[in-house]
């Protein structure tokens, strides 16, 4: 007789939790941006996007103009860099759109270079998006890596944003309220076999995120922090069929923005990237581990495959 009105109670609480998650979980995705926060009345508010010269980076860089924001791009290639800022122009007339040069990949990136293509500027916005591991390239365990590329990717995913963000925090108070945004992936919570550096400096990103959030909330300091962690996302560098999972990078960017002011740390902007987030971390550690190493196994095939066809 005691026992059922214990069960009874064990099981509405149970649902009552499992609707407060989900109904939390849809929330983030229908919400308004908080994103015109960090405009000026003026039409004065500038935005630098790191990793700007296509994919996600020119994506994000592209949206944020349309929303209002002035931009400056950064990448390695000015080339490319040219073609962004005349596509920005074009579309947003009426905006000023510049570039700044740095190899984010070397020990001796210009980061000044960068710090002074915006010193003059009421920059409100900082998107940290340089970083990744090319889907294009062929895989290799640690054992058989290089040095020099493992070096080249922690300069990239690592040293180039922190030591950027660094030099820009007291221009960012300065401008307060200003906003952050940290790409890290959803591989910094699963792992990622054959891309173990990669996936290691992801983590490394969403714990930084989350520590420079609390300590700028710790201090008052009026700038919201935020980390994405990104899914397969469609691009030049990881070229694929579009699908619920793998959207267009301006889709993915549309839906990053959104998630300005969410109240979450660390979020997968691409709700079918949360859901398979979620999915691949209750999963059995067996299962789980079998499904990527198959999915890196075929990034190799793939990249086999090109190198046949000359690509």
């Amino acid at each position: 007789m005691f026992a059922e009105p214990v069960f009874y109670a064990l099981g509405v609480s149970t649902a009552v939790y499992t609707a407060y998650k989900f109904l939390s979980f849809i929330r983030i995705y229908l919400r308004s941006s908080d994103l015109p926060r960090y405009l000026r009345p003026d039409g004065s508010a500038w935005a630098l996007v790191t990793g700007a010269s296509d994919g996600i980076g020119a994506s994000i860089a592209a949206e944020l103009c349309t929303r209002g924001f002035n931009i400056v791009l950064h990448g390695r290639n000015p080339t490319k860099l040219s073609a962004v800022r005349d596509r920005l122009l074009k579309a947003n007339p009426t905006r000023q759109v510049s570039f700044a040069i740095a190899d984010a990949s070397l020990p001796d990136a210009d980061i000044q270079a960068v710090v002074d293509a915006v010193k003059d500027k009421n920059l409100t916005v900082l998107v940290n998006n340089v970083g990744g591991i090319p889907m294009t390239t062929k895989i290799v365990g640690l054992a058989s890596d290089t040095a020099d590329r493992v070096d080249a990717l922690l300069n990239l995913n690592v040293r180039f944003p922190v030591q950027l963000t660094r030099a820009l925090l007291p221009q960012l108070q300065t401008n307060k309220p200003a906003l952050i945004i940290n790409l890290s992936s959803v591989t910094s919570e699963v792992g990622m076999p054959w891309g173990s550096v990669y996936s290691g400096s992801k983590a490394f990103n969403a714990a930084w995120n989350l520590s420079l959030g609390m300590e700028l909330g710790a201090e008052n300091r009026d700038v919201e922090v935020m980390g994405l962690n990104t899914g397969p996302v469609n691009t030049g560098g990881n070229p694929g069929e579009v699908s619920l999972m793998t959207p267009e990078a301006d889709a993915f960017a549309k839906a990053a923005l959104n998630m300005v002011g969410c109240g979450r740390e660390v979020v997968a902007p691409w709700w079918p990237h949360a859901a398979g987030e979620w999915l691949m971390k209750s999963m059995p550690k067996g299962m789980r581990h079998g499904i990527l190493v198959k999915e890196m196994r075929k990034w190799d095939v793939a990249y086999r495959e090109r190198v046949r066809k000359g690509e």
